[in-house]
């Protein structure tokens, strides 16, 4: 027979558990009810498997990403990656104060390769005078993407 494990006093569902005496599988401060519950989509209330609120499951689902980063993909224009940073936290997070706040973060994404500066600094020593100016336009390059980094996520 399988039962849905709950904590007593929120009603969060726990696990499913499938065994011939309940009592023996749960711990101070959980309680069991006959059936296999959804945690996602429900909860016990009274000792009956209840429907969530759609606001009880984005809070449910925000619980599992509220730590973590969204996947950004350094293509996205400003509006997809606020859009992105939205639905990643189950519309819970404002992406305009995310940004501020993990502003370092997305930095380090949206700046350019290191290796830029380094084959840089190689035509920079070359005997070349035209690799010399092309790194010279290289490091002038780089430092005008890394500046519109900054713009484009400050840290306030």
């Amino acid at each position: 027979m399988k039962y849905t494990v709950y904590q007593e006093i929120t009603g969060e569902i726990l696990r499913i558990i499938t065994c011939h005496d309940p009592e023996k599988c749960i711990i101070q401060g959980e309680a069991f009810v006959e059936g296999a519950a959804d945690p996602v989509a429900q909860k016990v209330v009274n000792g009956v498997i209840t429907d969530k609120t759609a606001e009880e499951i984005k809070d449910y689902e925000y619980s599992f990403t509220e730590n973590s980063n969204p996947p950004i993909d350094t293509s996205l224009n400003d509006e997809e990656l606020n859009s992105v940073i939205f639905e990643h936290f189950c519309q819970k997070v404002d992406p305009a104060q995310w940004r501020i706040k993990n502003y370092q973060l997305l930095r380090k994404k949206f700046y350019p390769p290191m290796g830029e500066i380094l084959d840089a600094e190689v035509k920079m020593r070359s005997k070349k005078e035209d690799d010399k100016i092309k790194s010279k336009e290289q490091l002038e390059a780089y430092d005008a993407a890394c500046w519109a980094v900054k713009e484009r996520f400050p840290k306030e």
